[in-house]
């Protein structure tokens, strides 16, 4: 399923990114699928493991281009990792 991620709630336009609210638990339990450690899934993607615990803890969301990174090394689409309201 596609979903242009401009359409979803929480991002304003191209020139303003917004974070996108995800599901820290629906990241967390994609890495841990596809069996990497934050270390290893920052290294993969070129991302501060850091930034992903964040992410992870619910601490910070990404915005749409670090989405896009995420769900894409996870073999998901952006959308499984947004928070269901």
């Amino acid at each position: 399923m596609y979903v242009e991620l401009s359409t979803l709630a929480g991002y304003n336009s191209p020139m303003s990114p917004k974070s996108i609210e995800i599901d820290p638990e629906k990241l967390r339990a994609a890495r841990h699928r596809k069996g990497l450690s934050l270390r290893e899934f920052g290294q993969s993607i070129r991302m501060d493991h850091n930034l992903i615990w964040m992410y992870e803890a619910g601490r910070r969301n990404p915005i749409p281009r670090n989405l896009r990174r995420l769900a894409e090394a996870l073999g998901v689409e952006p959308v499984d990792l947004i928070r269901e309201s």
